[in-house]
């Protein structure tokens, strides 16, 4: 496999250069890792196209890169839990279920309580005003939607109408 992993980094370092972004795997970081400790971050830098920020970055998740699959990406954001979000899911159904506004305060209120009580950190909810949209996508709920129509017209409404129109006539 040495042929695959030296046109590897060949593509890796000419992609680099052109400013778009690619995911590098675990493996990939090991090796500029292990290069780094013998050569410098400049010179990786030169080496294999990566920033010195992005080097710094992967020397300090060393020992999570060491082992993980080499196949792993360490891109992005830990997700919330499914079940919190089914859970946030249907506690908003059942609040249109009764024709309650639902807004993005109260799914976050709701999904803040239920991550208290399933004891997750803090940290997993920093930015929980981009993850109620992203749900909101997810699930396919909209935040402006009417949940009824109109007031509901109370129960025999027609003889409190005729009794009405009385009562104004009488007044005549």
């Amino acid at each position: 496999h040495g042929w695959f992993v030296a046109s590897v980094d060949v593509t890796l370092r000419l992609a680099m250069n052109t400013g778009t972004r690619h995911q590098l795997t675990a493996a990939f970081k090991r090796k500029v890792i292990e290069f780094t400790e013998a050569n410098g971050n400049m010179a990786t830098q030169r080496q294999f196209g990566v920033s010195e920020k992005s080097v710094r970055y992967w020397r300090n998740q060393k020992s999570k890169l060491s082992v993980c699959n080499v196949r792993k990406m360490f891109r992005g954001r830990r997700a919330v839990p499914l079940e919190l979000e089914d859970k946030v899911a249907d506690f908003v159904r059942e609040y249109r279920a009764r024709s309650l506004p639902v807004n993005a305060e109260l799914i976050r209120s709701k999904a803040v309580e239920l991550a208290r009580e399933a004891s997750l950190s803090k940290k997993d909810f920093k930015r929980f005003v981009y993850w109620v949209r992203r749900f909101m996508r997810r699930k396919r709920f909209a935040l402006r939607r009417r949940t009824s129509v109109c007031q509901k017209l109370p129960e025999a409404y027609e003889d409190k109408l005729i009794e009405f129109q009385l009562y104004v006539n009488s007044l005549r």
